[in-house]
């Protein structure tokens, strides 16, 4: 059954009397066996419009009912909120808690940030898998139609029928793209905190548009762990008192807490123990997703969307040699971008982040120092600090030590690190006391020195120091967070494109008006006319193009030791013409020359003594000697190399 009214061109395609019409009469021979056979396909194409309508009523009609019924429970969990007046309750959003995020990138603040709970049950579970059906069911009834444009029934009792089935497919599948954060909760039912199986992490941004939604599990192992979940690598506990999630893996001590506690023995085991299962290892745990879900994270983009339609209408107006080409292009060019380029960098930052979790620790546990797994510490635990890599951010109680820094703050200077005085009664503030006390999880202990405390005392063979940071919220798990999630960044060119793509688009719709109305190609087949415009005008080879390129450049980086997770933002980096460092030392040699020094004697300045003739000058300047020789900080390492201020040195 070859339609009369089939277009004897398409785009680059196949005019009639082609070798697949000699393929099709193999396929479905004229028999009365195959007539009737027709008789059936013709019938199911003719229900195929009617039998949409129906399901879409009846699915339109129980998604009315879930909403209202959504609504009316979502009144009732804000009237049993009412009792509530504590600061970590959001106005306005009854299930919500303010969510005591950590910021990551450049994002200090989190105002904005809420938690709110949810849980699956059967009715919204349900409803979703009748959602879910609409695109696939229509993907497979394209395929069909199109095979019967091809070989069975022709272009004119299909052509209007994959139009409905094309628009129904591809609408519904940019709104679920467009709208994935909020419909990945509205099928679930929303509940207190306390009872929640799902968190939804809502980030209202700086501007409006800017949300962000992230839907984690709750996790429970029915033990001391409690509930929790993990967002951004830190994990995440329930707070019985203030009823919501709050993040956990640091310790909040004074001097005066930390001296007592290595004063009684460090923690004991018992204790130690229960630290572990509530707050987690001392691991930064990086997620890399598996195969599929890196695949469904790239072709999720509403850029495939657009790509589908442009595929799936060239290859039903006979064009299937070049949909055939872009389909391999476009899906192939997503599935090296995603599995070669994205998740392997990814991999790389997860070894990265593991690495030195399986070294051991000296730590002092119930009176006596033991060998502990460094994946096995928690806050509070007191530890003998070695040469080699710090594995958490500890604070130095007894003894000394010199630390390079280089790996957090750039600066090739050691520095000298002291204990913490016992009679200090503030909390310890890594920002405010860090400088001084603190060895920060990544850097490099190059020397730890005891005191006579440390080794007589408690019997130390180095530096003695109290855990106050594990996993992500140690300083390296700080610096691999901005890798991993980065703050927003606005490109002009990203700015500017829609409004490029919606000129072209005017430009399409233009041309398939003038098709319709003055050279009378008729409603399908002007649609039809007007999509291949809106090809050719946004060609879905551009996006392939932008991929292919940003892959290479990612590539070119990476063999020179440079990974990027986001290729996205290898153009940014290409368009930079000027940058400001904000100290010379990070680009230049790690010392500093001494050039002269100034004397001051009886409130007036003499002359400048220069660094050669500094030797000369000291003999008869006995006070200039003094201040010399008193003003410095440096320390003599186990071979002799001075270490400290380049200048003094």
């Amino acid at each position: 059954m070859r339609s009369a009214m089939r277009p004897s061109v398409g785009i680059h395609g196949l005019r009639d009397g082609h070798p697949l019409d000699s393929l099709a009469e193999f396929i479905w021979p004229q028999s009365p066996s195959s007539a009737e056979d027709a008789t059936w396909r013709q019938l199911c194409l003719d229900w195929l419009v009617p039998q949409w309508l129906l399901y879409f009523a009846v699915l339109a009609l129980l998604t009315s009912f879930y909403a209202c019924w959504r609504k009316q429970a979502y009144e009732e969990l804000a009237q049993a909120e009412k009792r509530w007046s504590h600061a970590s309750v959001c106005q306005g959003d009854a299930h919500a808690r303010r969510f005591s995020a950590i910021p990551v990138g450049d994002n200090d603040g989190v105002a904005n940030t809420v938690q709110s709970g949810y849980r699956r049950w059967l009715m919204g579970s349900s409803l979703y898998f009748l959602w879910l059906l609409v695109p696939i069911l229509s993907q497979l009834q394209l395929v069909w139609l199109t095979t019967e444009q091809y070989f069975g029934l022709g272009w004119d009792p299909t052509a209007s029928k994959f139009l409905f089935i094309y628009t129904l497919s591809h609408v519904v599948l940019f709104l679920a793209g467009k709208f994935a954060g909020a419909l990945s909760v509205f099928f679930m039912s929303p509940c207190p905190l306390a009872v929640a199986t799902h968190v939804m992490i809502v980030d209202g941004g700086a501007e409006a548009g800017q949300a962000s939604h992230e839907l984690v599990p709750v996790r429970s192992d029915g033990g001391e762990a409690g509930r929790y979940y993990e967002h951004t690598c830190v994990r995440y506990i329930w707070d019985e008192r203030e009823e919501r999630f709050r993040p956990c893996g640091i310790a909040s001590v004074t001097g005066q807490d930390a001296h007592g506690l290595l004063a009684a023995g460090g923690l004991s085991h018992t204790d130690a123990a229960a630290a572990l299962r509530r707050q987690g290892s001392n691991e930064i745990n990086v997620a890399v997703p598996g195969l599929f879900a890196s695949l469904f994270a790239e072709y999720s983009e509403p850029t495939y969307v657009f790509q589908s339609c442009c595929i799936w209408i060239y290859l039903f107006w006979n064009g299937w040699n070049i949909a055939l080409l872009w389909f391999v292009l476009v899906f192939g060019s997503g599935a090296w971008k995603s599995l070669f380029i994205v998740r392997r960098n990814q991999q790389q930052i997860s070894d990265m982040a593991a690495a030195g979790s399986t070294k051991t620790q000296q730590v002092l546990r119930g009176g006596q120092w033991v060998e502990v797994k460094t994946s096995e510490l928690v806050p509070g635990d007191i530890v003998q600090v070695c040469d080699g890599t710090v594995i958490a951010d500890i604070a130095l109680l007894e003894g000394s030590a010199v630390v390079n820094e280089s790996m957090l703050t750039g600066e090739p200077m050691p520095l000298q690190k002291v204990g913490l005085e016992p009679g200090s009664t503030c909390s310890f503030d890594l920002q405010k006391h860090g400088k001084k006390y603190a060895l920060f999880a990544g850097t490099e202990v190059l020397q730890s020195v005891p005191d006579a405390l440390a080794t007589s005392g408690h019997g130390a063979a180095a530096a003695i120091g109290v855990v106050i940071g594990i996993g992500g919220r140690t300083s390296k798990g700080r610096l691999i967070r901005m890798v991993l999630f980065p703050a927003t960044v606005k490109f002009k060119y990203t700015e500017q494109m829609p409004i490029v793509y919606s000129l072209l688009t005017v430009w399409a719709v233009i041309c398939m008006v003038n098709s319709l109305v003055f050279q009378g190609a008729g409603f399908v087949n002007g649609v039809f006319v007007g999509m291949a415009y809106l090809a050719q005008a946004l060609n879905p080879m551009m996006a392939v193009s932008f991929v292919l390129g940003q892959t290479s450049s990612a590539q070119r980086l990476k063999a020179a030791s440079i990974t990027c997770l986001n290729i996205g933002r290898i153009p940014i980096a290409g368009s930079i013409s000027t940058m400001v460092f904000d100290k010379t030392g990070t680009i230049t040699h790690g010392g500093m020359d001494l050039a002269a020094v100034r004397p001051i004697s009886g409130a007036r300045m003499e002359e400048e003594v220069m660094a050669g003739q500094l030797n000369r000058r000291l003999e008869s300047h006995p006070v200039l000697l003094s201040a010399l020789a008193g003003c410095h900080s440096l320390s003599t390492m186990h071979d002799g190399t001075l270490v400290g201020n380049q200048v003094e040195v």
